[in-house]
């Protein structure tokens, strides 16, 4: 079912790059942040592709390889929100930032942190490649 999300994902957006394309439009702002935009998402998409897609055809390399580097990623995200963590709680011990601030950036890098363990849960194992 994943495999068949990202795949309509990515028809969805390959429809919005090409509608994008046919509209010739000058460049402005708009047109390149949304083609940036884009692009981004199909590279996002693909890459899940790639390590989701057990099919015969996939490459094993390619998509172990793809499962990895999702797992460095995650990691670096942690270790980014951990490290957040610690800088929020030295600003409240220096009374730099009020408590209602705290509390509201707290709870975004715990929605962060949550949507990280609902992406590495999701991961396949490298052992089923």
């Amino acid at each position: 079912m994943r495999i068949e999300l990202a795949q309509v994902a990515l028809h969805f957006l390959h429809k919005q790059q090409s509608d994008l394309a046919e509209r010739d439009e000058d460049e402005n702002e708009s047109h390149d942040l949304k083609q940036e935009a884009i692009s981004r998402l199909l590279h996002e998409y693909q890459d899940m592709q790639k390590r989701l897609d057990d099919t015969e055809a996939a490459e094993d390399e390619i998509r172990l390889t793809a499962i990895r580097e999702k797992r460095t990623e995650l990691s670096l995200r942690f270790h980014i929100i951990r490290t957040m963590r610690e800088l929020l709680h030295k600003r409240v011990v220096e009374k730099r930032i009020n408590d209602e601030t705290e509390w509201t950036i707290r709870q975004e890098l715990d929605f962060m942190e949550r949507e990280l363990q609902i992406e590495a849960k999701a991961l396949p194992s490298t052992h089923d490649a």
